[in-house]
């Protein structure tokens, strides 16, 4: 297999203004009953259904059975996101809604002081967010974008999606803090300063080699593609992995047992690509969804079932979908920031 590397390659991630007005429309999508229901139900949870809005959706849902049937089953995948769906959205339209209501009240002339300091509150507490998930580290990668990062000390550093560290080069020693997300690093070797990666629950020490460390919350997995390196816990076990190991720090600090993995396609992600051996379809979509700033909602229980090969374009995600369409029984509805994986109809080709 041979992959194009494309060093900093950065995608395009969802517009927060587009979503922001999709969520406003009068006028429900041209899609199946399935895609429109969802699409109501994002509008009507949006806070700013209006009368109109409300009587157009009993309009639709009393049409005909296919529009009931298919809104009581998007109300039980609303259940499933566990909480509203704007919240996950929140810090990322923070600022666009700010603009946007500010510029609504500057047209209609509104001069209410409780209204002027509802929308600060709002701005402020996006700030505070933002400030808290990004701009108190020094470097970040947004959602489905990869960066390349040239240290100090000649090391290369590549930030995965969504990722945060923060990087300190001493006489002594050279540090990085990986706050969350995965990094690659290409350590230069320096006998006098050992590279140390602190990511909570596990550290990794070397003096130079190639290696990516993943901070993912459930623990922290360090892969070795060249060299060797010290990978250990808090609760104070160490181990020494080589090329195509890896080994996973659990939360108590424990360090797990070496496994071996082809660490070139572990690590393809630095070429803007998922390479997956005898996955589950399940095992992918929540690989994806860490490039992709959408929800994905599953219904389907032979996603844990079926296994398969796959090479994933994060700048194509959409593609990889409309694949999988194809060649599985499953229907694939993509609208605003949500993806929906049901069962294909039965008619469906």
């Amino acid at each position: 297999m041979s992959m194009k590397t494309e060093p900093d390659r950065i995608v395009v991630e969802n517009d927060a203004m587009s979503e922001l007005e999709f969520m406003e429309r009068d006028d429900p999508i041209e899609e199946g009953p399935e895609e429109q229901a969802a699409a109501w139900l994002m509008r009507l949870t949006s806070g700013e259904a209006a009368p109109e809005l409300v009587a157009s959706f009993e309009r639709w849902r009393d049409e005909n059975e296919d529009n009931a049937r298919a809104l009581a089953q998007a109300r039980t995948f609303w259940l499933q996101l566990e909480r509203p769906l704007q919240d996950r959205y929140a810090p990322r339209l923070a600022s666009q809604r700010c603009n946007h209501s500010l510029r609504r009240k500057q047209r209609r002339q509104v001069r209410v002081k409780l209204l002027a300091a509802a929308i600060l509150a709002f701005c402020m507490l996006g700030v505070g967010r933002e400030w808290w998930h990004n701009w108190r580290f020094d470097q970040v990668s947004a959602t489905g974008a990869q960066r390349t990062l040239a240290l100090a000390d000649g090391s290369t550093m590549w930030l995965n999606t969504d990722s945060a560290a923060n990087v300190e080069m001493t006489a002594r020693e050279r540090h990085v803090k990986l706050a969350r997300g995965e990094a690659f690093f290409d350590v230069k070797r320096d006998e006098a300063r050992p590279f140390i990666i602190d990511a909570g629950m596990g550290k990794v020490r070397v003096l130079g080699t190639a290696f990516a460390v993943r901070n993912d919350g459930a623990g922290v997995l360090v892969t070795v593609a060249r060299g060797k390196v010290k990978v250990s816990g808090e609760a104070g076990s160490s181990v020494d992995i080589t090329k195509d190991q890896r080994v996973r720090v659990s939360p108590d600090g424990s360090v797990g047992n070496i496994q071996m993995v082809n660490a070139e396609h572990a690590t393809a992600w630095r070429t803007g690509y998922l390479v997956f051996e005898n996955a589950t379809l399940a095992e992918i979509l929540a690989e994806i969804e860490r490039y992709d700033a959408r929800i994905i909602v599953a219904n389907d229980a032979r996603l844990s079932e079926v296994r398969v090969n796959a090479i994933v374009d994060v700048a194509r995600i959409d593609e990889w979908f409309d694949n999988v369409e194809r060649k599985f029984p499953l229907k694939i509805g993509r609208f605003g920031p949500l993806v929906w994986i049901s069962d294909a109809p039965a008619h469906a080709s």
